[in-house]
């Protein structure tokens, strides 16, 4: 039998991102953003697979590790597409747009629960 989606202890989510760095996945660990490992599972050995999608027509949002992000520095992900990606647990993605008001959506896989 294979697990619920409240099983699963994944995360599907939005932010928006302006002009000042937000933090779009939260990282475990007392020098992060989170406070632990992320509440709806997980665990510190498994890397989480993340989906980040622009959802903007028109602005750039830019993705880096860290809250001294910026447009310029940081790695763009242009209007209407998507980054997949492998991110361990005590990273954080951080995200800063081109202009106010960027929504990104975001899907954090934790990396536990049997998918069989």
């Amino acid at each position: 039998m294979s697990e619920t989606t409240a099983e699963s202890g994944n995360d599907n989510y939005a932010v928006t991102a302006g002009t000042s760095a937000v933090v779009l996945i939260e990282g475990s660990g007392t020098n992060q953003a989170g406070n632990g490992l992320p509440n709806r599972g997980g665990a510190a050995g498994f890397p989480r697979q993340c989906y980040i999608h622009n959802n903007h027509p028109t602005q750039v949002l830019y993705l880096g590790f860290g809250s001294d992000l910026t447009t310029a520095s940081g790695f763009p992900l242009q209007p209407s597409e998507h980054l997949v990606f492998m991110l361990h647990h005590t990273d954080e993605m951080w995200a800063i747009a081109s202009g106010a008001s960027t929504s990104a959506r975001v899907a954090v896989l934790h990396g536990k629960g049997n998918p069989a």
